[in-house]
């Protein structure tokens, strides 16, 4: 009786395995990691490429960093020490980072590409007040500015983002509260961001928030603020 109970615990344990579903695995380790794959079973010990489960519960030791990447679209998600958090609420962290960087990076290049087609003589940043200029400090903005600015969105918008990171750093060292340095700063929390320095891009999101409070973007950068770890 008592074996035949034990079959079932085993089988049924099984089954629980087997219909969790497998969503990613542990792409980086440093440190120690716990891992079980549902809250009933025994605390596991993580290693490079360790598969991950809908199910499953992720537990950071002390100077721990880790990285999970899920299967369905390769994003990284990244804990640090002392954390303890299901797997399924990492997939919902990263779904909304995902879709917050999407929207932000889209908005952005649509702004740009205004202010780039813009042939008045305002400055056609990412205000929403506009600040006039006359003929000679627009010449000075479009000769030290506009061409460093456009290098690094190129930069950006083919992938390139250590080249593009320099080019937005450049900028906004010319001048950290001109409307180039605006789009620079925004654009160098995005490149911060998809490279996985999340330390620095909220730096960059809250420092924009900071120097540019009136900006359109102000609620996409609140939320970036908010939802950056």
């Amino acid at each position: 009786m008592k074996l035949s109970k034990y079959l079932l615990i085993l089988i049924i344990a099984s089954s629980i395995v087997l219909q969790a579903e497998e969503i990613g695995f542990v792409s980086f380790i440093l440190g120690e990691a716990e891992y079980k794959i549902n809250r009933n079973a025994e605390w596991e010990t993580l290693d490079i490429d360790s598969i991950v489960h809908e199910t499953g519960i992720i537990k950071t030791g002390l100077d721990t960093e880790l990285e999970i990447t899920w299967k369905h679209n390769n994003q990284i998600s990244t804990l640090t020490s002392e954390q303890e958090i299901s797997i399924k609420q990492l997939m919902i962290d990263a779904s909304k980072e995902s879709s917050w960087d999407e929207k932000f990076t889209s908005k952005l290049n649509t702004l740009f590409t205004e202010a780039n087609s813009n042939e008045a003589n305002t400055v056609a940043g990412i205000r929403k007040s506009e600040v006039e200029l006359d003929k000679e400090s627009e010449l000075h903005w479009k000769t030290e500015e506009e061409v460093d600015l456009k290098t690094g969105v190129d930069a950006f918008q083919a992938q390139n983002l250590g080249s593009a990171i320099q080019v937005f750093k450049a900028v906004i060292e010319m001048n950290p509260l001109s409307p180039d340095a605006e789009f620079a700063r925004a654009y160098l929390a995005l490149s911060y961001f998809l490279t996985n320095r999340k330390t620095e891009a909220k730096e960059q999101l809250t420092i924009l928030e900071k120097d540019f409070p009136n900006s359109v973007l102000i609620e996409q950068i609140k939320q970036g603020i908010d939802i950056i770890e």
